[in-house]
């Protein structure tokens, strides 16, 4: 690659920062939804792998976070990356299907 183009590429360690910042936020709108009126920062498909077993919603109530939910926030981050990873090949079809 050209140097002018490397120049401008972050370092390996402003990515893993930058990662760990995403992910951070994306935990902390997980754990604040059910004091959001709506969640606007999740796609809908990660919404439905969360209403799946990590958050409930009932009618018209903000969602929240169930035990299992509570159980993912404990994970490691491998681990969580793993569950969703999992959740949304295992349910791939269904979305394919909408």
């Amino acid at each position: 690659m050209p140097q002018s183009v490397t120049a401008r590429l972050p370092t390996s360690e402003e990515l893993d920062a930058y990662a760990h910042e995403q992910w951070e936020c994306f935990l902390l709108q997980l754990i604040s939804s059910g004091q959001a009126e709506k969640s606007t920062s999740f796609s809908s498909s990660m919404m439905r792998i969360f209403q799946r077993g990590l958050l409930r919603q009932r009618d018209k109530e903000a969602p929240r976070l169930t035990e299992s939910g509570f159980q993912f926030l404990l994970m490691d981050t491998n681990a969580q990356l793993w569950y969703i990873i999992r959740e949304y090949i295992s349910n791939s079809e269904v979305y394919l299907m909408r």
